[in-house]
C-alpha cells in the first residue's frame, strides 16, 4: 500500500516511559490509558509528552517564549503542571519525571499532594484543593476570584495567600534554573 506515513503527537496528565510512546503512570486520571500502545492503536508513529511538556513547546515554537532557549513554563489549572526547555530542547529527566513543578514543597507543614509531598505548590494554588483551601466556601477557583474582586476579605486573604507561595515557588525556580523567561499558562492563569 502506498499509504504516507506521518507522526503524531499525544499529550496527557502523567509520566510517559522512557521511549515517549505511552504515558506509563497517571494514577487516578483517564483510566486504561496508561501504558496503552498508541503507535500500535494508530497504525502511525506516536510519540507522546507530558501536557505541560507540550504545552511549553508550543509556547517555545509560536508563543511567550518563542525564540528562547532556557524556559519554564507552569501550567496552572486543576493541579499545577510544569516543564523545562534547556538549550532549546525539553528537559525530561530521568524518568521522563523533570519539570513537575507543582510537587515543590512551599509549605513543609501542609498537606500532602497526591505524590506525598507536603505542602506542595499544587496544593497552594491548584483548583483541585480550592474546597479545602476556602474551607468549603468556594468550589473553584473561578468562583474565589469573582468574590475577591466583589471585594469579599475572605476570598482576598485566601487568594492572596495563593499568589504569595506562587511567587515563592516561581522565585525558587528562577534561582535554580535561571530561565530567560517563566511562562504561566491554564485555566488559573487568565
Amino acid at each position: 500500500t502506498n499509504q504516507k506515513k506521518f507522526s503524531i503527537g499525544i499529550s496527557a496528565p502523567g509520566l510517559p516511559n522512557d521511549n515517549n510512546t505511552a504515558i506509563a503512570f497517571m494514577p487516578g486520571r483517564m483510566q486504561g490509558l496508561e501504558n496503552f500502545n498508541w503507535a500500535g492503536f494508530l497504525h502511525q508513529p506516536t510519540y507522546v509528552l507530558n501536557d505541560a511538556v507540550a504545552a511549553m513547546m508550543g509556547e517555545a515554537r509560536f508563543g511567550a517564549a518563542k525564540s528562547k532557549k532556557n524556559v519554564v513554563m507552569l501550567t496552572l489549572g486543576t493541579g499545577v503542571g510544569g516543564a523545562i526547555l534547556l538549550d532549546g530542547k525539553p528537559y525530561q529527566g530521568a524518568f521522563n519525571k523533570a519539570g513537575h513543578i507543582g510537587h515543590m514543597v512551599i509549605d513543609d507543614e501542609g498537606d500532602c499532594d497526591v505524590t506525598g509531598m507536603p505542602g506542595s505548590l499544587e496544593e497552594c494554588m491548584g483548583n483541585c484543593t480550592i474546597e479545602k483551601r476556602s474551607k468549603g466556601k468556594y468550589t473553584s477557583t473561578q468562583q474565589l476570584i469573582d468574590a475577591y474582586k466583589n471585594g469579599n476579605a475572605d476570598a482576598k486573604d485566601i487568594w492572596l495567600k495563593s499568589v504569595r507561595q506562587l511567587a515563592i515557588g516561581l522565585a525558587s525556580v528562577a534561582n535554580i534554573l535561571s530561565p530567560e523567561v517563566i511562562v504561566l499558562g491554564g485555566g488559573i492563569t487568565q
